[in-house]
């Protein structure tokens, strides 16, 4: 189930490294920084095509200094833009808009468990 809007973060343009979460495949991994100044580390699960947008669900992840990365349990939803080639991501301001999005993931796992 996703938990958060991300709602609290910025729109950044990200950055990706591949880091080792303990299992046998591997996150793309990027950080954005909340309204706080902190950065966060989050990994990239799945990609929501919907009304013409594109959405990413996204884990969030603590990063060791080995390179490793635990998961932290909570699903974040971000609006993916593309600006002059670059990659951006925002939070879902528009409540419709999140749930719209959060139930496509919720169907699609579902049927994965199914």
């Amino acid at each position: 189930m996703v938990e958060k809007k991300g709602e609290d973060f910025e729109n950044h343009q990200t950055d990706h490294e591949a880091h080792d979460h303990g299992h046998d495949d591997e996150y793309e991994v990027f950080f954005l920084t909340d309204e706080e100044g902190d950065e966060k580390a989050f990994g990239f699960v799945a990609e929501i095509e919907d009304a013409g947008n594109v959405y990413w669900v996204c884990e969030e992840l603590e990063i060791h200094e080995d390179g490793s990365a635990t998961e932290l349990g909570e699903l974040y939803l971000f609006k993916k833009t593309e600006e002059n080639g670059e990659l951006y991501l925002s939070s879902i301001d528009d409540d419709e808009e999140f749930e719209r999005v959060a139930k496509i993931w919720e169907d699609f796992v579902e049927s994965e468990e199914g």
